[in-house]
């Protein structure tokens, strides 16, 4: 995809503005990307929790992707999901993707296998987002969900059986 200079350069000046070291800049710009951001720019964001960040900024981030309307955002944040498997900030940017409204109904799969993965926390976040996203689905999508998950049902640990077997009644009801 070509990028226009005008692009470019926002792109540049976005990046520059959250790579400062004043955390106070860096809120501001995501407060400010909040109102006038392009999808675009939501890359650099996300890099933000592949780093050590302070609270506020992490708040300013989730905060940021709870609200996005962009459907064209989705794919970004999925993919981001991926990267940050096993990071503390995964459950928070899972949660996200049920706060937005936006449709995951095509990544199923990828928050099941957040659910067996992840921690407890990852797996409610995940087990939130497929029940959200089955009003979005067909029953195909729904039945390759599940059939996922009963594929791993090994590496299920104890701790997550019952939401498990929850999950899997969802998923059968509403196929």
């Amino acid at each position: 995809m070509c990028q226009s200079e005008n692009e470019k350069k926002y792109i540049a000046t976005t990046k520059a503005a959250l790579a400062s070291k004043d955390s106070k800049s860096v809120i501001a710009k995501i407060r400010e990307l909040k109102i006038n951001g392009k999808t675009s720019i939501l890359y650099c964001v996300l890099d933000l929790l592949k780093s050590e960040q302070i609270e506020e900024i992490k708040v300013e981030i989730f905060n940021l992707i709870s609200n996005l309307r962009d459907k064209d955002s989705v794919p970004i944040i999925v993919d981001y999901i991926k990267q940050l498997k096993g990071s503390d900030n995964l459950s928070q940017l899972i949660a996200t993707c049920w706060q937005s409204q936006l449709d995951y109904s095509d990544y199923l799969e990828t928050f099941a296998d957040c659910f067996i993965t992840g921690t407890y926390q990852d797996a409610i976040e995940s087990f939130t987002v497929i029940e959200e996203m089955i009003i979005f689905s067909d029953g195909a999508k729904i039945e390759d969900c599940r059939l996922y998950l009963l594929n791993r049902q090994a590496e299920v640990n104890k701790e997550k059986q019952s939401l498990f077997i929850e999950l899997i009644k969802i998923l059968t009801g509403n196929n």
